[in-house]
Order: structure tokens, then C-alpha cells, then sequence
């Protein structure tokens, strides 16, 4: 028989003590791979934002979370993701503010969060009682986050710069507003290194919007919306402000040719600066297109009928050939030119020959649009076209011409069968095919 086998106490507590070290092992590599998973997918997450993959940084943010749902570092970064991306997800990003603020995330970037959540909302409002309840709930928010903190204080500007938008109010004391904490950021060494780059572009995004006179170009707003943009190339905003405004000037201002000639390079840096980003931000594509429009119609308003030109044609043989907006200001800005008096017979030749040829003619392009639905809108063209016809035909003496345009002004009453303009315009070209 063999040895029998004797359990004694000493043997039972070895054995015992041997499993608790067994287990407690196990435990501490099970949290030493659960924290490396963690800080990988963290780490991860911060490469994403930084190379501006926000896609991927949610995904990663996503998947610390499940590791530690308190782990704060992800959840604010996937707030904040939330908030930035191109469509915000103002209710998700809101739901992790909040679940931050509720776990005791002792930092005031959750509440700032919020706030800029609320003005968001308010902008988006149309109607004045809703958009004041937003904009209190957001001055609540930054108040929230405590005093001292900047991000805050450039909120709270924020919230008076809307309000004063909506009320047609001054914008003067919302810019010296911010003028104010600018002052003191650049005065106050801790306040400056306490400010996060965020707060830094509202920061210049507000001293810019602050800085518009509506009726006219600000160099100083240019250059607060440049700044902002330098402190944040990927965010969108800064840079669609600055595209804007610039567009205004071309929109608003008076160029001669010889202006507009030394405006070139200042036109194709921008541009330069833009193009890159056209396929990834729908925001900054049509801010693009809004200040090539601006631009075209500065050059049409000088004179400068090949420049106006070469513009349209790359708008709508390009990226913007679906929209609508570069036929119509192709047809416009050649009516203006031709209205426009004292031309040389030659001069006005070419510029109607342009307008209404029968196949290359700008408003022959636009009356086949297919975005041309509005019958009101076509029977504008319709009139438009047969004055420049009439006027086409009379200049070189050519009776097919002066048909055309009773062609197409009866197209036009079919349309609109009582307009007394179309009436009136009729008759006249037929009394001078009679004659």
C-alpha cells in the first residue's frame, strides 16, 4: 500500500496562503493589462485629436470608457470632440459635460462646456423668448465654473456679444469687453498660462465678430480672425469667419482695375490657404465660394470682363458646378457691364455676344440649369434676355435677333400671362419687327 498522506494545519495554512498569493497575482495582472489598456487607448485617442481624426478619437475615448467609465481625461476629450465636429452633437456632448460635473470632475471645462452648448442652441433659435432662455442658461453655466477662470469670462462676452446681435444693439461694449480680458491675459503671466488654446480663439473669434461694422470691411476684425485661425488651423470656424469677411470687402468696396490688380496676390494667398480644405469642410467650401462670388463681382463692377470671366468659369466647371450661384452671377454681373454707359460699340458687341449667344451665352447657361425652378425667377431671365436680344439685334442690325427676343418674352407670358412689364416689352419688340 502506499503512504498515506496527513493534512496538518501548518500544510492546510501553506497551502491557502499559496492560493491567496495565486489569486492576488492574478488580480494585479489582470489590472496591470487593464491599465495598459486604458492609457493605450488614451493615448491613442490624444494622437488622433492631434493629427484631427475625430472619427478615430471618439472610437478611442469610446473604448476607455469601457475600461474605467471614470476615467475623466477621455470622457472630456470625447466631449469636446462631440462639440467640435462638424455637425456638433450638442446632445451627447451635453450628456458627458454632465456626467462629468455629476462623477466630481473637479475642473471648470465641463461647465464652460455647457455654456457653449447653450449659445449654440441659441443661435440656432428664431424665436427672441427662446433664444433669451438659452442665453441665461448659459451665462449660468460660465458663472458655474467659478471666478478666475478665463475660458469663462470670454463665455460670458460671448453671451452679451449674441444677446446684442439679436437686439440690434451696439457691439462697441461687447469689443471692449473683450478688449478687457485680452488686456489682462497679456498683463497677468498666470492668467495667460492658464488659458487653454480654446479659450484663445474664441477669445480673437469674439474681438473679430465684436470688431464688424455690417455695412463695411474691417481690417481690425481681419486680423483678430486671422489670429484666431494661426491658434487653430483644423478648427473650421476662425478660418470660415476670415473668408467671410473678406468677402465682404470685395462685396462692399469700390476697386478700380488697376486696385484690383494690386489685390491679386493678397486674393490668391488666401485662396491658396483655403483650397486644401474645400473637400473635408462643407462650412469653409461655401464660405469659398460666397468670397469667389464677392471677388467676381468686384472685377465685373471695374470693367475687368476677363478676370470676371476666368472666376466664373473655374467656379462653375469645378467643384461648384451643381450650385447655381456662379450662373447666376455670370449673367448678372455681364447685365450690369452692359447696362453700364458710354461702351464702344465693339466693346458692348462682345459683351452681349457673351450674355445671350444662343450656345455659349451666360443667361442661355443659366435658363438650363437644372436648379432653375422658381417660374418667377424665369420669367426674370426670359425678360432679361430678350431686352439684351433686342438690344443685340438693333446694334448689328439683325432681324433674327430682335425674333428671338419676341420668343422669348412669349415664353415668358406663359408663365406669367398678366404681367404688364412682359406686355409692355412685347409690344414694343413687335412694333420693330413691323417696321
Amino acid at each position: 500500500m502506499g503512504k498515506s498522506s496527513r493534512w496538518t494545519i501548518a500544510i492546510i495554512i501553506e497551502l491557502s496562503a499559496a492560493g491567496v498569493l495565486f489569486l492576488v497575482s492574478a488580480v494585479l495582472l489582470y489590472l496591470g493589462i487593464q491599465e495598459y489598456r486604458l492609457q493605450d487607448a488614451a493615448v491613442s485617442a490624444f494622437e488622433a485629436y492631434d493629427a484631427n481624426e475625430q472619427a478615430k478619437v471618439g472610437d478611442h475615448c469610446r473604448a476607455a470608457l469601457e475600461i474605467d467609465e471614470r476615467y475623466h481625461p477621455a470622457r472630456q476629450l470625447l466631449a469636446k470632440v462631440l462639440l467640435e465636429q462638424e455637425k456638433p452633437d450638442l446632445d451627447a456632448a451635453e450628456k458627458e459635460y454632465r456626467t462629468l460635473i455629476d462623477r466630481g470632475y473637479p475642473e471648470p471645462n465641463a461647465h464652460v462646456g455647457i455654456g457653449m452648448i447653450a449659445l449654440i442652441r441659441a443661435s440656432r433659435e428664431e424665436d427672441p423668448a427662446a433664444v433669451a432662455n438659452w442665453i441665461k442658461s448659459a451665462r449660468h453655466a460660465f458663472q458655474d465654473a467659478g471666478e478666475g477662470c478665463p475660458e469663462a469670462e470670454i463665455g460670458l462676452a460671448h453671451a452679451a456679444l449674441l444677446e446684442n446681435l439679436e437686439n440690434g444693439g451696439s457691439l462697441a461694449p461687447v469689443k471692449v469687453r473683450f478688449q478687457k480680458i485680452l488686456s489682462r491675459l497679456e498683463s497677468d503671466l498666470s492668467a495667460r498660462s492658464s488659458i487653454t488654446r480654446d479659450g484663445l480663439v474664441d477669445l480673437y473669434a469674439g474681438l473679430g465678430r465684436a470688431s464688424c461694422d455690417p455695412g463695411s470691411y474691417q481690417e481690425e476684425a481681419a486680423t483678430w480672425f486671422h489670429i484666431s485661425h494661426y491658434y487653430a488651423p483644423d478648427w473650421a470656424l476662425p478660418l470660415v469667419n476670415l473668408i467671410y469677411i473678406d468677402a465682404q470687402r470685395y462685396a462692399t468696396g469700390t476697386f478700380t482695375p488697376e486696385q484690383l490688380k494690386a489685390e491679386k496676390s493678397r486674393m490668391i494667398s488666401l485662396t491658396q490657404l483655403v483650397e486644401p480644405l474645400l473637400n473635408k469642410s462643407p462650412a469653409v467650401k461655401e464660405a469659398h465660394l460666397q468670397r469667389q462670388l464677392a471677388i467676381a463681382y468686384a472685377f465685373s463692377r471695374a470693367g475687368g470682363i476677363s478676370e470676371f470671366q476666368n472666376q466664373i468659369r473655374k467656379l462653375r466647371t469645378g467643384l461648384y458646378q451643381d450650385r447655381i450661384e456662379p450662373f447666376r452671377m455670370e449673367a448678372f454681373g455681364l447685365l450690369e457691364m452692359i447696362q453700364r454707359g458710354g461702351l464702344e460699340p465693339t466693346t458692348l458687341n462682345n459683351y452681349l455676344n457673351k450674355a445671350v449667344d444662343p450656345d455659349v451665352g451666360a443667361f442661355v447657361r443659366l435658363a438650363r440649369h437644372k436648379a432653375l425652378l422658381d417660374d418667377a425667377e424665369r420669367v426674370v431671365l426670359l425678360n432679361n434676355s430678350a431686352v439684351l436680344l433686342l438690344r443685340w439685334g438693333l446694334l448689328q442690325n439683325a432681324p433674327n435677333l430682335v425674333r428671338s427676343s419676341e420668343k422669348k418674352l412669349q415664353e415668358a407670358l406663359k408663365l406669367d400671362p398678366d404681367n404688364p412689364l412682359l406686355k409692355g416689352n412685347l409690344a414694343a419688340v413687335q412694333a420693330r419687327i413691323r417696321k
